[in-house]
């Protein structure tokens, strides 16, 4: 058998050398089965389409006589190739070349780019064309058939994955539904076909070695497979049963942009990660296998091979596990239990092996790698975000005209958002359309760009669709039930809790206590920093409040030094809800605030899914960590280490290196995994404030309820929560409240953001 040498020379030469000892190692397993397999899923099988519309073909004889037949009818050819029989149709052909002493075999060529290596006969097309030549001569024959389509055709974007035979034929096949099993040592892989850049395969007798080669960072995976008949789809949709031994290499033309420069003499099967088991405190640097890591999401289950991977974390409590993959991407779900190995530093021998459920984080330290720059961002319901493209050419919209719809090509489409007052998805194309999806269209199919996989999408699943780079939209959001295992944002369970001060001493204003009830949210797990807040002044080139008043001092200038990871100050409340509507935006959701055109109140819609400030009940359930009754987002701990020890406030050990605002998470989070909810800056509410608010307002609103302007007359504060670097430690109480004048700023106030939590 042909191997992949042209591409992998001294790696192959390498594998096949060791591919006796490798055998070995697996038939000492007994009676474990050797497989490999095609493993199809039911989404749906996209194929070339377009009415090719007038067909012709132009003959071409070796003495350079030429045939036009204008408007063919549409009949099938039929050819032997390497693989068996196959079947044609003549508007899928571009050209048919027909062997001599210079070219042995002929060839058929589609309008997919195949190429099949076949035997032809001549005879036969004439006779279908109803060719007669009167002044034909013996000897001389037709060199090729060449056929002109109306209309070309249109592919399905799927990854273009090549098939490579031994004799020559090249075929282009959709390999995004296929799955290659890899036996090695201590389980299978399954590899999906087109999340490799190549596929090469060496060995005789009853199995085979095979090698999946990642050539963007230089990784490949090594298993035995046994000789059996791969199933895949050509781009018409045609089913080929294809025997691996008739394969010389399968190749697939990755979207995500690979290292360059590759030498073959650097292809190594582990590499260098961070590894922190479940019963160990720091990382660690150590050396990993390669591997396949499978996890069960909201949207089936999805294999990663390892070079693709950034990234994957596990949460204890919820033993739900987070991937994030070498373009930004994050998939939450349930890890299938599987063996890593662990090398000794020379790379040369495996000294242990564990399950991949047995560490709590492992980090491979990779740079991020950029996709192409026609994939889509898909942010689902369920938190996950990832790139992805649509399979189908055409997207059905409402349409003026038709009663069935009008079609949109889903090249043009750049941001898909849900409107949940009205249950309708807005697509928005590079024309500037704004079109409405067809009530019909149910579900989508979309190509993930990391393994190449095709999956099948409900609408309803998708929060928004964008253009904008996963690493400038804010961050994602994972939602499993209790601790959020995401570092950027917290979903915060809602739950009935004691709101305003439970015991000890206080201010009037916390009192009496009121027990309430809020609905799920996700919370920021840091306030606003500076660097978000200059990315949203970049972006819109917005002037705050202060610096449109003249302010000797504003956000970007507060007086004293900070860090980009400092939390922004000198906000107001309109400067906080505007980069609320930014980000909203930003990540295709619906913006919370309308603002009046001249001087008015600021209109809330609290029902939409953007992002906006807390509520003060919100914020309150949030800093008790869920409801709980203590007295410091931490607990009720108050000697001055503690409190020293846990937050930026006036305290009385006076050698502290913050005199003014800390990077945020320089102190420890809450139970809930949220970052200075004490100290360091006020942070903004929805509500506006009154001092009786307990008393009166929160009785007769049990449920999320909230201070409006109109609930008292002439409110002209909103709520302000937390303490600050400023405050003593008495404001730093969960139950402490804070005011200010909406339009004006301080050194000390920031911010952070919340969202409504997914209701399905």
């Amino acid at each position: 058998m042909t191997a992949h040498k042209e591409v992998f020379p001294l790696l192959f030469d390498r594998m096949h050398s060791h591919s006796s000892s490798f055998r070995r190692k697996i038939h000492q397993l007994g009676s474990l089965a050797i497989a490999f397999a095609a493993i199809t899923t039911g989404a749906q099988v996209m194929t070339a389409t377009a009415d090719p519309g007038r067909l012709r073909a132009e003959i071409v004889y070796r003495d350079g006589f030429i045939i036009e037949k204008d408007d063919i009818s549409n009949p099938s050819m039929r050819f032997e190739s390497a693989v068996g029989r196959q079947s044609l149709d003549f508007s899928q052909i571009k050209r048919i070349v027909f062997g001599s002493e210079e070219l042995e075999n002929g060839f058929v060529e589609t309008v997919a780019g195949d190429r099949w290596a076949a035997e032809l006969n001549m005879r036969f097309l004439e006779r279908r064309f109803s060719i007669y030549r009167d002044d034909e001569e013996d000897g001389i024959a037709a060199a090729r058939v060449v056929f002109h389509r109306e209309h070309p055709a249109v592919l399905p974007k799927t990854l273009q994955t090549q098939v490579t035979l031994n004799d020559g034929s090249i075929i282009n096949v959709d390999g995004s539904r296929t799955i290659l099993q890899m036996q090695h040592e201590y389980g299978t892989w399954p590899v999906p076909l087109a999340s490799a850049d190549a596929f090469s395969f060496a060995g005789d007798g009853e199995s085979l070695l095979a090698a999946a080669w990642f050539r963007g960072e230089y990784l490949f995976l090594r298993g035995i497979v046994k000789d059996t008949t791969l199933t895949m789809y050509d781009r018409f949709g045609n089913t080929l049963d294809i025997p691996l031994r008739q394969v010389e290499k399968i190749v697939t033309q990755r979207p995500l942009t690979a290292v360059a420069g590759a030498n073959t003499t650097n292809w190594r099967p582990h590499e260098t990660a961070l590894l922190r088991m479940r019963n160990e405190r720091d990382d660690r640097a150590t050396i990993i296998g390669a591997t396949v890591w499978s996890l069960e999401t909201a949207h089936g289950k999805l294999n990663i091979p390892s070079p693709l991977v950034k990234r994957v974390a596990l949460d204890s409590d919820t033993r739900q596990t987070m991937v994030d993959t070498v373009c930004n991407e994050r998939f939450v779900g349930k890890l299938d239990s599987g063996m890593l190995r662990e090398w000794a530093d020379d790379g040369k021998k495996a000294i242990r092996t564990f399950t991949s459920t047995a560490f709590e984080y492992l980090d491979y330290q990779r740079t991020t790698v950029n996709p192409s720059s026609d994939a889509l961002t898909w942010r689902m319901v369920s938190g996950d975000v990832f790139y992805g493209r649509f399979v189908s050419p055409d997207i059905t919209v409402e349409g003026q005209r038709r009663r069935g719809g009008d079609t949109v090509s889903s090249a043009d489409i750049v941001s898909v958002t849900p409107h949940e007052e009205t249950g309708v998805w807005t697509l928005e194309t590079s024309k500037g359309q704004q079109l409405t999806l067809h009530s019909r269209e149910r579900s989508v199919n979309v190509l993930l760009l990391v393994n190449g996989r095709q999956i099948t999408l409900p609408w309803d699943a998708v929060e928004s669709v964008r253009s904008t780079p996963i690493a400038e939209l804010p961050p994602s959001i994972s939602l499993p039930p209790g601790r959020n295992i995401s570092r950027d944002a917290v979903y915060v369970e809602g739950n009935e809790f004691s709101m305003g001060r439970l015991r000890g001493d206080g201010m009037p204003n916390e009192a009496p206590p009121v027990t309430v009830r809020v609905a799920s949210f996700i919370m920021d797990a840091t306030p606003v920093t500076r660097a978000q807040f200059a990315a949203f002044v970049r972006d819109t080139n917005y002037r705050t409040d202060a610096e449109e008043r003249g302010a000797a001092h504003h956000w970007s200038n507060p007086g004293f030094p900070q860090r980009d990871a400092d939390p922004v100050v000198f906000v107001s409340w309109a400067d906080a809800a505007r980069f609320c509507n930014w980000r909203s935006r930003q990540a295709g959701l619906e913006p919370v605030y309308e603002f009046p055109r001249r001087n008015g109140t600021v209109i809330t819609h609290r029902d939409r899914n953007g992002f906006r400030l807390p509520t003060e009940t919100e914020w309150e359930y949030a800093a008790r960590a869920g409801g709980r009754d203590i007295i410091y987002p931490w607990g009720d701990e108050n000697d001055p280490e503690t409190l020293a020890e846990s937050a930026n406030f006036q305290h009385s050990i006076t050698d502290t290196v913050w005199p003014w605002t800390t990077p945020v998470k320089t102190y420890p989070p809450n139970a809930l995994g949220l970052y200075d909810m004490a100290g360091n800056v006020w942070e903004w509410c929805e509500d506006w404030y009154y001092d009786q608010a307990y008393q009166t307002i929160l009785r007769m609103q049990r449920f999320n309820p909230l201070v409006l302007a109109d609930s008292v007359p002439e409110l002209i504060h909103r709520v302000m929560r937390g303490g600050s670097f400023a405050n003593a430690a008495d404001m730093l109480r969960c139950a402490s409240r804070g005011h200010g004048l909406p339009q004006r700023s301080a050194n000390r106030v920031g911010f952070r953001t919340v969202r409504n939590a997914p209701t399905n």
